[in-house]
């Protein structure tokens, strides 16, 4: 599927487009990958980015993930590890999107 389909896809969601997961990382092992639509995490709905790091701030060890793959819902557990905790908002953001942003902040999320 082209990147655009994706963003078009995503757009008709309300969702975010997952272009592709880190090597190792939380959401690669809890199964996401390129095509997925995130959906929803923690309960909050994630239409943007900005809503994105809102609904991750709550930190909890375990992320559920609501997000569209092959027609279908689907929700997972996606159990973060010490150092996933750890991550700013840019580093969570490249983990899930595939892409590198700059948010400006470097300090990690309060618990």
């Amino acid at each position: 599927m082209k990147t655009s389909d994706l963003h078009a896809i995503a757009a008709t969601l309300g969702g975010l487009p997952l272009l592709g997961c880190l090597r190792g990382s939380p959401a690669e092992r809890a199964g996401l990958r390129y095509g997925d639509v995130v959906l929803e995490v923690n309960g909050h709905r994630t239409p943007d980015w900005l809503a994105y790091i809102d609904a991750i701030q709550q930190r909890k060890p375990v992320m559920t993930v609501r997000f569209f793959r092959d027609g279908s819902e689907r929700t997972l557990e996606l159990r973060l590890d010490d150092e996933s905790q750890r991550r700013t908002p840019n580093q969570l953001l490249r983990e899930l999107s595939g892409e590198d942003f700059d948010d400006g902040e470097d300090e990690p999320f309060l618990s």
